[in-house]
């Protein structure tokens, strides 16, 4: 039986690895198909198209991209926007449209780190832009690189350290966000002939939130992820499938030296799922497979 892992990163994001070692790698662990799945970034499928060729490797265009749900907190009754991953499959990434909104999504990481960096200033920490970018290399910028840049100039020892410290939620959430709302978002990718899947919904949200980004037109759910216990996984299955949902999943491979590392080759999603997924690409007008 065939075995696919769509959810793979690599240095065009916050992964560890150039697009060749990765599907070699992929190759050399049985994988039949692969999708990359860069956050805000199709750059990787540049190098990806022809590796993947030579390897006689299935490559499945994907992207992790980054959404808004706002919401009133109900005890404070103050807004709150809550990130939520959408991985978007299918997309051409030679499309200029495509492109446009991967430039829009750039742009809001960038003002964001920029928001971070003005506040660490505040704090007698002085980054610059020039300093995260240097960290992120091809990638798009995130936190994950304001935490090297800390570490670099000694004001952290660790990515936990610089979290805990500086960087986590609780330091920076009167930040805004640019991103697309989720009920933006959706629409935008579909429209892009892309296909819509909640990333890692596991332990992220609640059972009434899943119902309301569902309605919002979710095309279906990562069940299967490192991160989803026997349990989890059963119950956002039996979800995926009372709402007649896709199914995706993988191993959210970054590289060496991340969590998920051990899992790559090991989560991974049928190919009958996989040719389930791709057949509603082509329903969307998408783009099923670059190489094959």
């Amino acid at each position: 039986m065939g075995k696919a892992d769509l959810h793979l990163h690599t240095l065009y994001s916050d992964g560890y690895c150039d697009p060749h070692l990765l599907a070699k790698t992929a190759q050399e662990k049985g994988l039949e198909a692969i999708s990359v799945t860069d956050h805000d970034s199709m750059n990787a499928y540049s190098e990806l198209k022809e590796t993947c060729l030579e390897l006689k490797l299935m490559l499945v265009p994907g992207a992790e991209m980054t959404a808004l749900y706002s919401y009133l907190d109900p005890i404070t009754e103050e807004p709150v926007q809550k990130e939520i991953h959408v991985l978007a499959y299918g997309l051409d990434p030679a499309r200029e449209d495509v492109q446009r909104l991967m430039i829009r999504q750039r742009k809001a990481r960038k003002d964001r780190i920029q928001a971070i960096l003005d506040l660490l200033r505040t704090k007698g920490i002085e980054l610059s832009m020039e300093d995260i970018l240097a960290e992120s290399m091809k990638g798009n910028p995130g936190r994950p690189h304001i935490a090297k840049a800390l570490i670099r100039s000694r004001f952290a020892t660790t990515v936990a350290d610089s979290f805990i410290r500086y960087i986590g939620n609780e330091h920076i959430k009167g930040i805004e966000k640019n991103y697309l709302s989720l009920e933006e978002m959706i629409p935008q990718i579909q429209s892009l002939g892309g296909v819509t899947i909640l990333a890692h919904p596991g332990a992220l949200y609640t059972f009434t939130e899943l119902q309301k980004f569902i309605e919002m037109g979710l095309d279906g759910l990562e069940t299967i992820h490192p991160s989803h216990p026997y349990a989890i996984q059963k119950q956002l299955s039996e979800l995926a499938d009372a709402r007649y949902l896709l199914h995706t999943g993988g191993s959210d491979f970054h590289g060496p030296i991340k969590a998920y590392e051990p899992w790559f080759g090991t989560v991974t999603l049928s190919m009958q799922r996989l040719t389930l997924l791709q057949n509603a690409i082509s329903r969307q007008g998408g783009v099923p497979y670059l190489s094959n």
